[in-house]
C-alpha cells in the first residue's frame, strides 16, 4: 500500500519475470541516486556550516558549535558593517538548503511488482531534510535576534557621530593632560632650581642671625628641605639637632629663621610691617635682652609690632628711642 507519500511494497504471487527484475534494478538505482544526493545535501550544509564557523572564527575563534556561534555573534553585532557578513552566510546555507531540495526532486514511484527492501527508505531522506530545514530556520532566528539587538543600539549615524565625538574629547582631553604634565615639570625644576639657590643663601644668613641672638654661643644653621633644623656650636664639630637644645634655645633658632626668609624675601625699600605675636615667651631674660637688641637695630629701617603678655619687653624698652608701648 502507498499511504500519506511513503512506500509500500506488494508482493507478487507468480512467478519472476526479466521485467519485474529490471524494475527492481531501476528502483534500487533510483533509490540509490537520492541517497547519494541527500548525503551530497547533507555535506553542503556540514560545508555551509564550517564556512560560517570559519567566519566566526574571525573575531571568536574559542567557537565550536552553534550556541559558540550564537554567543560571539551576540557579542560581535555592534553595527550594521558586522551583521552583513552574517547575512551573507546565512544566505548561502538557505542557497545550499534550497539546492538540496531541488537535487531531492519528487519522490520516485515505486514499481508495482518489487518485492525486495530499498538500501535508503525514503523516510531517512525525508527526516534528513526535515533536520535541514530546521537548521535553517534556527540560524533565521539567529539573525532576528541579531538583528534586534542592532535596533537597540539606535541609529548607526547618531552612534558613528557620538563616538567621534568622544574620540575628540579623548583626544584633547590627552592633549591638556599633556601639557598640564610638562607645566608640573617644568615647575618642579624651577623649584629645585630656586630651593638650590634659596637653601644655601636661607642657611647663611640664619646662621648670622643666630650667632647675634644667641650671642655667639651658636654660629651656623642648617634647615633640610623636610625643615628639620640642627644648630652648630660654636667651637663643636657636629651640628645639635633640636632635640637636644633647650627650648629657649630651639625659639632662638627658628626666630633666626624667620627674620632670615624676611630678610631674603620682602623688599628692602619700603619693607612691610614686621608683626611679632609672644615670639620671646620661651626667652630668659638674657636671650630676650640679645633679641630686643637686635629688633631695636632692625626697627631703623622696619616698623616692628612686638605683640607680648609680659611686662618685662617693656620694662627694657621703656625710654628708648623710636619705641611707643601701647597697653591694650
Amino acid at each position: 500500500l502507498a499511504v500519506g507519500g511513503l512506500l509500500g511494497f506488494f508482493l507478487w504471487s507468480g512467478g519472476r519475470n526479466k521485467a519485474a527484475l529490471a524494475a527492481r534494478a531501476a528502483y534500487e538505482a533510483q533509490v540509490a541516486e537520492l541517497a547519494q544526493k541527500a548525503e551530497e545535501a547533507a555535506a553542503k550544509q556540514a560545508e555551509a556550516l564550517a564556512a560560517l564557523l570559519a567566519f566566526v572564527h574571525t573575531f571568536a575563534p574559542t567557537a565550536t558549535n552553534e550556541f559558540g556561534i550564537s554567543a560571539a555573534l551576540s557579542r560581535a553585532l555592534m553595527g550594521e558593517d558586522k551583521l552583513a557578513p552574517l547575512q551573507a552566510a546565512l544566505d548561502g546555507t538557505r542557497k545550499t538548503l534550497e539546492l538540496a531540495k531541488a537535487a531531492l526532486g519528487p519522490a520516485p514511484q515505486p514499481p508495482q511488482t518489487v518485492d525486495c527492501q530499498p538500501q535508503h527508505p525514503y523516510q531517512e531522506v525525508v527526516a534528513r531534510l526535515a533536520v535541514l530545514s530546521e537548521e535553517m530556520s534556527r540560524k533565521e532566528r539567529m539573525l532576528a535576534a541579531a538583528q534586534g539587538e542592532l535596533r537597540t543600539l539606535g541609529d548607526p549615524d547618531q552612534v558613528e557621530a557620538a563616538l567621534d565625538e568622544k574620540k575628540e574629547e579623548l583626544l584633547r582631553r590627552k592633549e591638556e593632560y599633556e601639557a598640564l604634565g610638562l607645566a608640573i615639570e617644568t615647575l618642579t625644576a624651577a623649584h629645585q632650581e630656586r630651593q638650590a639657590r634659596f637653601s644655601p643663601a636661607l642657611n647663611q644668613r640664619a646662621g648670622e642671625l643666630l650667632r647675634e641672638l644667641t650671642g655667639g654661643k651658636y654660629d651656623g644653621l642648617t634647615l633640610t628641605k623636610s625643615f628639620d633644623a640642627s644648630a652648630q656650636e660654636a667651637g663643636e664639630v657636629l651640628p645639635r639637632n633640636i632635640l637636644t637644645l633647650s627650648q629657649g634655645t630651639v625659639d632662638q633658632l627658628y626666630l633666626a629663621i624667620r627674620l632670615a626668609v624676611c630678610d631674603l624675601t620682602l623688599p628692602t625699600e619700603n619693607p612691610p610691617v614686621l608683626v611679632l605675636d609672644d615670639a620671646l615667651a620661651n626667652f630668659d631674660d638674657e636671650r630676650m635682652k640679645l633679641a630686643l637688641e637686635h629688633l631695636l637695630r632692625r626697627s631703623e629701617k622696619q616698623q616692628i609690632l612686638l605683640f607680648t603678655c609680659q611686662e618685662r619687653e617693656g620694662a627694657y624698652l621703656k625710654g628708648r628711642k623710636g619705641v611707643t608701648l601701647t597697653k591694650l
